[in-house]
């Protein structure tokens, strides 16, 4: 810049003498040949010989733009502007680069204004170059000339990455390059920093990355960002320091960040995520938070990597700091008022109470509790805060919980997102809320595990949001749909069924109405199933409920097959949320052959038609309906069979079954099961042999061979033959099955159980008998894997009989219950 004034200024003096002036005019007539560039404005070039590229002028942000009386310009000295061309331009707006330029045409040529010009331009970040120089006009004046070297457009991005921690879309969401902008290797270099931050985070310290600038036709250039993650990082050693209360494997097992081992390729432990580990540190202090440590701190964690880089240790320094009881609890109103909630009714939803060790976890579900009190009766803008009396001496903490109110409000709207082929209404009829309703927090959450239990959506969420008016609330329902038509073809093998060859044809939401239409057909080696299934839960927009099944089904037992071919025709209605009753008809041909004796059994009816009614009541409470860890599912079903409804088989059957399932600490589950039934025939009729309970194998008490168990009868199958046991099950039954379930490896969905199974059927002769019961322990291995959940299991069954086996194994596809 100092050149460029100083070249200007010998050139264009400010004041002349009148000799010097008419020496001057002489001058400007050669100044009008010389080029303005940002390195030299004044250096006299011929006309048409070629311009050496300046230097490019160093943006400076400092400098405002000049007025014409940033400088005295006397107009017989300083040449007139009579045009301004820009040459150079290729994908870039010409109309852009005129309007950094503020020389005016008509007005003497400015130096400094002819500088900033330069310097706009050039901060346009467009151009590699950029030059002015001056020639000469038929009148006397000038023309101004811009060249300008444009960079390169940026016409596409390429990327080639070594490894596959992460994902081409993740990758791609940091990078803010876009196809047909203007190169800036800067900026590249930068988008290359983030994507290497990104696979720091996945623990790649050893991460490497650079590009390469292809050329293309018309200025153009293809980026190619290449990264190679190197080696994973593998956490060697997690260290606790300063803990004394709390051990060091309590502390780890909070953590997401877990020391590599044998099984790291199945775990995915040793691995190093940057934002899971903050949030480990966030789950160790909460930890000490629950169990009473209220001043706790944990110190900046120090990490130390090995001199190769591919293993890492972590040090995690804590001060416990002492241990805090609560002393008192009370709670109080902002705002002096009358108790909308009685203050003894919320004081008894406490769980947190004088005498029990300070927990913050159970602080807060206090607040939540007493908070959806006020909010379940309409008061949605309540809050509540505590406060904390602290007694370092004794060591206690004394609690009280503010309450502010505020006013009521409504529902105005409610309005939903996202459903294009889901109707509106199958979203509204799951709802707990309603329009001009008073607001409900608990409704609210009632709402969205009604909607997601619907299996119709990958994520729903409600969000309440407020409006111009203060009494009112809108409710906003966003649903992401998932894809509910599914079509399936597999094979497979367990110990129970040999073969597994299914095909499936099924949609869950069909047009879109939240009904189920299906077709089955399932091949094994002890069954044969071909099946076409439709279910309406609300029919006619009520709470009815009505489907049918048409099937034919064969099925292997141990010492007789059966088929089965007609269909169900079923009613129900919903009391409410969780207790509904069922109505079911079912029509069906029924043949069973016994396979070791050829001489028919008069005591066992073996085929013949059925025509039956179930009644069904049913609760059900469970979290989830294919792995719950919390909850009850209990059924008690009675059916008849009488010739009266046309049936050639006559019997009555009742069977009470129910499931609870207890939540443990670590993501464990301990489940109860108990079932017991009884079937009677007419008084001139048998029990068929094919409604009879069989009990035994993976589905019932594990640890003995499927339907092994119950009433035994000796035949022959010729009259000369020697006597042969065959299992003809019983008329009455009882079940038993306690299991606890225990992650083993969460990561892949791996999960160990133990389990204790007790239960016989009886015959007619028989009298049940809790105490009669056959009993098994065992183990065994469960795996929610992408084709569904596999059982792997291991039965010992106490004190056995001579003809059975003392270890069954049995593998099979399915849930256990």
């Amino acid at each position: 810049m100092n050149r460029l004034r100083t070249r200007l200024a010998a050139s264009l003096p400010g004041h002349p003498s009148k000799l010097a002036r008419v020496l001057l005019g002489l001058a400007v007539a050669l100044l009008a040949a010389g080029p303005l560039t940002a390195g030299d404005a004044a250096a006299q070039l011929p006309p048409d010989e070629t311009l050496e590229p300046a230097e490019p002028p160093v943006p400076d942000d400092d400098v405002d733009d000049i007025d014409d009386a940033d400088e005295v310009v006397d107009p017989a000295v300083s040449p007139i502007v009579r045009g301004i061309e820009i040459q150079g331009l290729q994908r870039v707006d010409r109309a852009s680069v005129r309007s950094k330029v503020y020389t005016q045409i008509g007005r003497p040529l400015n130096r400094a204004r002819l500088s900033e010009d330069l310097k706009r331009v050039y901060r346009m970040n467009f151009f590699d170059d950029v030059q002015a120089a001056v020639r000469p006009h038929p009148d006397g004046g000038v023309v101004l000339v811009f060249r300008v070297d444009e960079r390169p457009t940026i016409v596409d991005i390429r990327y080639r990455i070594t490894g596959d921690a992460l994902d081409l879309e993740a990758i791609q969401k940091v990078v803010d390059l876009r196809r047909f902008s203007i190169l800036d290797e800067a900026g590249v270099r930068f988008n290359l920093d983030k994507i290497e931050e990104l696979f720091v985070e996945e623990g790649h310290f050893l991460v490497e990355s650079s590009y390469t600038l292809t050329p293309a036709p018309n200025n153009g250039v293809i980026v190619t960002l290449i990264v190679d993650e190197g080696r994973k990082v593998e956490v060697r050693e997690v260290n606790i320091v300063g803990n004394q209360d709390l051990s060091t494997e309590e502390i780890k097992g909070v953590m997401a960040t877990r020391e590599g081992g044998f099984f790291s390729f199945l775990t995915q432990s040793g691995a190093f995520k940057r934002e899971f580990f903050a949030q480990d540190i966030q789950r160790i202090q909460l930890l000490y938070l629950t169990r009473g440590y209220v001043q706790v701190s944990i110190a900046d964690p120090v990490v130390t990597l090995s001199p190769a880089r591919d293993a890492m240790s972590i040090t995690i320094r804590v001060q416990e700091g002492p241990k805090y009881t609560v002393s008192a609890v009370d709670m109080r109103l902002v705002e002096e008022g009358q108790w909308l909630v009685p203050k003894e009714r919320l004081m008894r939803l406490l769980e947190l109470r004088p005498g029990e060790t300070f927990s913050y976890t159970e602080m807060q579900a206090d607040i939540q509790r007493v908070g959806d009190a006020f909010r379940d009766k309409g008061f949605a803008n309540t809050t509540v805060t505590t406060e904390h009396n602290l007694d370092p001496d004794a060591r206690t903490i004394a609690l009280t919980y503010k309450i502010q109110v505020g006013e009521p409000v409504y529902f105005r709207r409610i309005i939903i997102h996202g459903n294009r082929n889901t109707q509106d209404e199958v979203i509204r009829r799951e709802l707990r809320i309603a329009e001009g309703e008073l607001y409900s927090a608990s409704a609210l959450r009632q709402s969205r595990q009604r909607v997601g239990v619907l299996g119709f959506f990958e994520t729903v969420e409600i969000d309440p949001k407020p409006t111009d008016e203060p009494d009112k609330m809108d409710v906003q329902v966003f649903v992401r749909e998932k894809q509910t038509g599914t079509f399936q073809v597999g094979a497979g093998f367990s110990s129970l069924e040999s073969f597994i060859l299914t095909a499936q044809i099924a949609k869950d939401n069909f047009l879109g109405r939240g009904q189920t239409l299906s077709a089955q057909l399932t091949l094994s080696g002890i069954r044969q199933l071909y099946s076409i299934s439709f279910f309406e839960p609300y029919f006619l927009d009520s709470r009815w409920t009505f489907a049918f099944d048409l099937f034919n089904f064969q099925e292997e037992f141990v010492d007789f097959s059966r088929l089965r071919t007609g269909g169900n025709l079923s009613w129900g209605y919903r009391f409410t949320d969780a207790l509904s009753l069922s109505l079911t008809y079912t029509l069906e041909n029924v043949d069973a052959n016994l396979r070791r004796a050829e001489i028919p059994i008069a005591s066992l009816r073996q085929s013949g038609l059925t025509s039956s009614g179930r009644l069904t009541l049913s609760y059900d409470t469970r979290n989830n309906r294919l792995f719950p860890s919390d909850g009850q599912f209990s059924t008690v079903s009675f059916e008849h069979a009488d010739d009266f409804l046309g049936s050639e088989n006559q019997f009555s059957r009742f069977i009470g079954r129910t499931r609870w399932y207890f939540p443990l600490p670590y993501d464990s589950v301990f489940k109860v099961n108990t079932t017991v039934g009884y079937v009677v025939s007419g008084d001139d009729q048998s029990i068929p042999l094919f409604e009879r309970f069989f009990v035994g194998g993976i589905y019932t008490i594990r640890g003995f061979q499927r339907n092994s168990i119950g009433q035994r009868l000796f035949t022959s199958s010729t009259p000369e033959g020697g006597l042969s046991g065959i299992t003809i099950g019983g008329d009455k039954q009882l079940i038993f099955n306690a299991e606890l379930e225990v992650p083993i490896f969460p990561e892949v969905g791996i999960r160990g159980v133990l389990f204790f199974d007790a239960g016989n059927a009886w015959g007619i002769e028989e009298t049940l008998d809790p105490f009669q019961l056959r009993t098994a322990i065992g183990f065994g291995f469960r795996w929610h894997s992408p084709v569904g959940p596999l059982r792997f299991e291991w039965g010992i069954p106490l004190k056995p009989r001579s003809d059975e086996d003392p270890l069954v194994f049995e593998f099979t596809i399915g849930n256990s219950f």
